[in-house]
């Protein structure tokens, strides 16, 4: 009995020492690289018009909203058309709140996409 028994230990070592090295080395699938996040401002520039506060921290002070490819501040059909575009970027969006003043309201939004 005795006997049977060292020869299953002996047996089942080298299945515990393949466990362990599996179990150590680290799978590529697991490791994350880490977000990268920023803030997003939409502005309801009246009641047609979404205006989006620029999110690079990039680009010079002196371009306040995010601009077409002529250079002109871009202009959104609607709130839902800019959260969609910052979705086509890669962003995760999550409401922070609202800040209502006289004339327009303030929609603020943190965002979250894998770094680039």
């Amino acid at each position: 009995m005795r006997t049977l028994l060292h020869v299953l230990l002996v047996a089942a070592l080298p299945l515990c020492r393949l466990t362990a090295q599996t179990q150590a080395a680290p799978n590529a699938a697991t490791t994350r690289t880490p977000d990268e996040y920023s803030t997003a401002t939409i502005r309801q520039h009246n009641s047609r018009e979404w205006i989006l506060l620029a999110t690079d921290a990039h680009l010079p002070k002196s371009q306040d909203y995010v601009q077409d490819a002529q250079g002109k501040t871009r202009v959104w059909k609607s709130q839902a058309a800019v959260l969609n575009y910052l979705a086509q970027q890669g962003w995760f969006i999550s409401p922070i709140g609202v800040e209502a003043t006289s004339g327009f309201s303030l929609f603020h939004y943190l965002l979250r996409r894998p770094a680039q």
